[in-house]
């Protein structure tokens, strides 16, 4: 508790002392009708004022979905998987990487969509260069929305399209837009010490809306961060704690996720690694000062700087995960696929990391010890020296007992195969999952209303994703 506290008051003096550049002139003048110090661009934040306006925020609130069935709560011991976010590459089993397609968008939403991991849909898993940069958001939602009725995870957006995405969701949601959570943002700081104009119009939109924002400092320790773990994570916190703040001012009781999303450099070349174990470390971190804070968090998850699917991206990806859900992270972005430290996402890592998940929960679920899986009686029926692969007790249970690999190889094959094998069963489970969508049907007038808000600014949804109306169609 001393070294929370200790990072917390350091925190505070960061934004007493030096404070936090907002390239947005509304951001700045709701900050200085708040009471804050402005001078120039500059926010500086008592510490009274910055600890009022977070206890604001709820400690858990609803993501609610389209269809109920998938509201979800964010917060307590509740934890909620996001895939990949933002990646502009798509990476292949081999390594082999192309730009991401509209194709492609779509089929991540339909594995997200047609797993039950995932209560959350939408983001950007992979960002298509072909979408038109001005519409590119609106489209990516407007896909989110005609294939998932899962919660909604929504990119950033400036400007007139801002107000077209607006325009959808309240459309969408109805009524109950103005007076529910049901559209999720995420909102990063530019380390350090600042939050860009971007960033900042989308955090007083959702907040105003009353929809619920991701705010994440992120300093990279050694660049963008002092090269110190304490000294950069109270700095993120710090960038954070505003973002937080701003949010209270505009309305009071918006809901928020804490995120301290630091990273670090490599001190050979100067890129970020989110491989590290000091990225691990954050993580932890993360989640300590979002409870000493009484907010749910977000955190990464199978984080890794591998430059294909082998053995550095399962050691990585199931290190940082591990450290995720032992952390008890609320939210989880780059659950699954994420490959080049957030330069690529691949589906086959998409794949082995809803096994690595899996697995990590069996282990955080422990064992039950009770009467019954003491199992005495079977064990003094079967004796000294005999087995219990053919007993009775062994058939009951076999099918339910321990956790079975998706894609992990387990049986004995030849040498040269080994990697083929694992190939195969890992397309072989995706296309499982692709399988088993089933297109939303229930929601056809609207969607023709959010074509029709697109075509009024300029854009045609189905020239951009002309598959839209094939369920199982997967590639271009």
């Amino acid at each position: 508790m001393e070294k929370i506290k200790s990072i917390h008051e350091c925190s505070l003096r960061i934004l007493d002392e030096i404070g936090i550049r907002f390239f947005n002139k509304e951001a700045l003048n709701i900050a200085r009708d708040s009471g804050c110090r402005v001078a120039e661009d500059v926010v500086r934040f008592s510490p009274e004022t910055v600890m009022d306006l977070v206890k604001k925020a709820p400690s858990e609130f609803v993501l609610n979905a389209k269809n109920p069935d998938f509201s979800c709560k964010i917060g307590g011991d509740a934890t909620e998987y996001l895939a990949g976010y933002g990646a502009p590459q798509i990476m292949d089993y081999h390594g082999n990487v192309r730009p991401a397609t509209a194709a492609d968008y779509i089929r991540f939403v339909k594995l997200m969509e047609a797993h039950d991991r995932f209560h959350i849909n939408g983001g950007i898993p992979v960002q298509p260069p072909e979408l038109p940069a001005d519409r590119a958001t609106a489209l990516m939602l407007a896909a989110s929305l005609h294939h998932s009725r899962k919660g909604i995870f929504v990119p950033n957006a400036s400007g007139e399209e801002l107000k077209i995405i607006f325009e959808m969701l309240k459309m969408w949601f109805g009524k109950s837009f103005k007076e529910k959570p049901h559209a999720l943002a995420l909102i990063n700081s530019l380390s350090p010490l600042q939050y860009d104009a971007h960033a900042l119009e989308n955090c007083i939109a959702y907040a105003r809306h009353g929809q619920p924002v991701v705010i994440s400092g992120s300093a990279i320790v050694g660049t963008t961060g002092v090269l110190s773990l304490a000294g950069s994570f109270a700095q993120a916190n710090a960038e954070t704690l505003a973002g937080i703040a701003l949010t209270q001012m505009i309305r009071p009781g918006t809901p928020v996720l804490f995120g301290l999303m630091s990273s670090v450099s490599d001190m050979a070349s100067g890129t970020a690694s989110i491989g590290a174990p000091e990225k691990a470390l954050a993580t932890r971190w993360n989640a300590r000062l979002a409870r000493f804070y009484n907010l749910p968090c977000r955190a990464g998850g199978t984080d890794t700087d591998a430059q294909a699917l082998n053995v550095q991206s399962g050691m990585e990806a199931m290190f940082a995960m591990g450290a995720t859900m032992r952390s008890g992270t609320n939210l989880v972005i780059h659950s699954v696929g994420i490959l080049a430290g957030y330069g690529a996402i691949s589906f086959e890592k998409f794949i082995a990391d809803l096994d690595a998940i899996e697995m990590l929960e069996v282990f955080e679920k422990d064992i039950e010890v009770d009467e019954t899986t003491l199992a005495f009686d079977v064990i003094k029926a079967v004796g000294i020296g005999k087995e219990y692969l053919t007993h009775p007790h062994t058939f009951a249970h076999c099918r339910n007992t321990l956790w079975t690999p998706k894609v992990g190889v387990r049986r004995a094959i030849r040498r040269e195969n080994a990697d083929e094998e694992l190939k195969s069963r890992l397309d072989k489970a995706l296309h499982r999952i692709l399988e088993s969508y089933a297109m939303p049907t229930d929601s056809e007038e609207r969607l023709r209303e959010v074509r029709m808000i697109l075509k009024n600014n300029g854009v045609d949804y189905d020239n951009y994703f002309p598959t839209c109306n094939h369920p199982y169609r997967t590639t271009s």
